[in-house]
């Protein structure tokens, strides 16, 4: 009886411990996720006035991991506000109706848009803020994913996002078509593409 008990305890306290390092661990995790929030809002500013600097070891904040240090994020230059591409995605084979000459379609395809805030945001000043674009194939259809900090939310087709969009400003939304929103139709992007698939 007494070695049960004795397990008994060593059992709470080892339970007590790992409950103490698991809210360690999540105040780290949320501290990481700040920091990269921060440098993530930054970054934009520092290579809108630097167009064409691309992150390495010589220009990299000491505080980020060496597996960030590529050729990402990838600053158009020539882009309707701020556009930093974030990973080029897979080449894929899916569903695409209507799809746009030159543009190269891929599953994966992550993107940041710098841009008015939206009708429903909390705060109604004409501010801009990061719309994260990015691509999915779901049931073998391409869908385009769109999402903000403080909630926004959309997933839908080509089409579908586009119309969606098109209702969530006051202001003229000034661009064509999805890929230009996301930055598919960029010549920029299109030939950052294709030069990282030939070099796979």
């Amino acid at each position: 009886m007494e070695n049960k008990s004795f397990l008994l305890k060593r059992l709470e306290k080892a339970l007590i411990l790992r409950e103490s390092l698991n809210k360690t661990l999540d105040q780290i995790k949320e501290e990481f996720i700040n920091t990269e929030s921060h440098v993530r809002t930054l970054l934009p500013l520092l290579y809108k006035s630097k167009p064409g600097l691309q992150l390495n070891k010589q220009n990299t904040f000491p505080f980020v991991p060496s597996p960030h240090i590529t050729d990402f994020p990838f600053f158009a230059r020539n882009s309707k506000y701020i556009l930093a591409l974030y990973n080029t995605g897979l080449p894929m084979k899916c569903i695409i109706p209507n799809p746009l000459p030159l543009v190269i379609y891929t599953n994966g395809y992550h993107s940041k848009r710098m841009y008015y805030k939206h009708k429903c945001h909390k705060d109604k000043d004409d501010n801009y803020i990061f719309y994260t674009c990015i691509t999915r194939v779901v049931n073998n259809r391409l869908m385009f994913e769109i999402k903000t900090d403080d909630g926004l939310y959309i997933l839908d087709n080509k089409l579908g996002a586009h119309e969606t969009m098109l209702g969530l400003f006051k202001r003229k939304y000034e661009f064509e078509d999805i890929e230009d929103f996301f930055g598919l139709s960029s010549r920029e992007i299109i030939d950052f593409i294709k030069l990282k698939f030939e070099n796979k």
